[in-house]
């Protein structure tokens, strides 16, 4: 198996648009969801989406859902 490079910043900020648009898009489709819901239904790892959800949460593009008692984690749904 070779070896990979490491990625450009162009390719990193492709990539992250593209998590950022799959992240949007299906909280649009399902309504909210935890970070882990968010990462199995888009397959990729739940660190990187915490991050990612965090950072989008600063700049209001998605918000918490008010965590009911029951509930575990935290739900986040597109603003």
């Amino acid at each position: 198996m070779k070896p990979s490079r490491p990625k450009t910043t162009v390719e990193k900020f492709r990539d992250e648009m593209g998590l950022q648009k799959k992240i949007l898009s299906v909280l649009e489709e399902r309504g909210p969801l935890s970070i882990n819901e968010i990462s199995q239904a888009i397959q990729w790892p739940s660190d990187e989406i915490m991050m990612y959800v965090m950072a989008m949460r600063k700049f209001s593009l998605i918000e918490e859902v008010p965590k009911e008692r029951r509930d575990r984690y935290f739900k986040y749904r597109k603003k």
